[in-house]
């Protein structure tokens, strides 16, 4: 009697192979997600923290040339749709004279954006 069979499928070491290749695909993936999200997020941070500058020298067009208390500020900056948190981790803060956006870390996997500072008065 003649057996016979045939193997298919593949062998242990093809799988491990495969499986060692799929993970570093994924690491070089991850590298490059984090990067690009920093990007995004460093992007966004600017564009609010110009859209801020706008937002309160309209207002002090408005008042013909004087700056707008902190509440009416912040008020104006909102009403922008400007918002803490907005990149994560970030906060607007206008103080009648200067505006700070500052940013925390998310996690301790990932270092903040950098601090954004705008004098009005000079």
């Amino acid at each position: 009697m003649k057996l016979n069979k045939k193997r298919k499928g593949f062998t242990l070491v093809e799988l491990i192979v495969v499986v060692v290749i799929l993970g570093i695909l994924m690491g070089l993936g991850a590298v490059r997600y984090a990067d690009t999200r920093k990007s995004a997020n460093t992007s966004v941070l600017q564009t609010n923290y110009k859209t801020c500058i706008s937002v309160i020298n309209l207002e002090m067009a408005k008042k013909q040339g004087v700056l707008p208390s902190k509440d009416d500020g912040m008020k104006a900056i909102r009403a922008a749709g400007i918002v803490d948190g907005q990149p994560v981790g970030s906060k607007y803060v206008y103080d009648g004279k200067k505006l700070t956006v500052t940013t925390t870390s998310p996690n301790e996997y990932s270092s903040p954006l950098p601090t954004l500072e705008y004098d009005f008065t000079n």
